[in-house]
């Protein structure tokens, strides 16, 4: 049986904080290329002959972008934009996922497997805490979700978005980097909810809709008012999936 429940400090602000802020800290140091055509990409997972990366320069960082919105009102391009990338034998496989591209993998998910969609679920909650992610060196975090989790997801769902169901779950890890460091850098504040958490916990959203353990209606409209986003709070995460309870404390 596997256990994918949050510990007692997994969704503390403080803890989930320090470690996004270290991913982005190390992502705006990786060397970038001179522009859209010489990109330099870092590697931040592989298996077999897949590898999971980030490309710089992103299509947001070109000078000519302006569409870029800062905290401060301004408008302009983003130099930590990132493009996030699945190759295969070293060939580039064109993917840029959109919200829509990723809820349609998760509604395909969701046909395949009660299980392996809950699965998908906690497994996206967590990383949106960061909770799977494990300190190789310091300041250095790596997505490691559990084995044991993979393996039986993997064995439901073998594949998503054309790639093994393990490739694309760390390519949303890319996304949710890319989306952190970006908003970071248009100096957003992160503990607010932006970035990876509401990205992500909009996906697990969309699963519990799917599974019929929340409202389209009110899905959709707080996607519709909150500028393509409908993350789920912690309160109602653990009531719609209780297999991320967090354990109470010992009195």
């Amino acid at each position: 049986m596997i256990s994918l429940r949050f510990s007692p400090d997994d969704t503390l602000s403080s803890v989930a904080t320090a470690k996004r802020l270290a991913s982005i800290n190390e992502a705006t140091s990786w060397p970038r290329g001179q522009d859209a055509d010489n990109k330099i990409s870092t590697i931040i997972f592989k298996s077999a002959e897949y590898e999971v990366r980030l490309s710089k320069p992103g299509k947001e960082a070109g000078p000519e972008y302006d569409r870029a919105h800062y905290q401060d009102g301004h408008y302009g391009n983003n130099p930590n934009d990132m493009r996030p990338e699945i190759t295969y034998k070293n060939a580039l496989i064109e993917k840029n996922a959109t919200f829509t591209d990723i809820f349609v993998e998760l509604q395909k998910i969701h046909l395949q497997s009660i299980e392996g969609i809950r699965i998908m679920a906690s497994l996206l909650a967590r990383s949106a805490y960061m909770a799977d992610h494990v300190e190789i060196t310091p300041g250095i975090w790596r997505y490691h979700p559990p084995k044991d989790a993979i393996e039986r997801l993997t064995s439901l769902i073998p594949d998503a978005y054309g790639v093994p169901t393990e490739i694309f779950l760390h390519y949303l890890e890319a996304l949710a980097l890319n989306e952190d460091t970006k908003y970071h850098t248009l100096g957003y504040d992160i503990k607010k909810g932006i970035g990876r958490k509401n990205n992500l916990l909009t996906c697990v959203h969309v699963i519990a809709v799917l599974l019929g353990e929340a409202s389209l209606a009110k899905f959709a409209g707080q996607f519709a008012r909150g500028s393509g986003i409908s993350a789920l709070p912690l309160i109602r995460l653990v009531e719609m999936f209780p297999e991320l309870t967090v354990p109470q404390a010992k009195s």
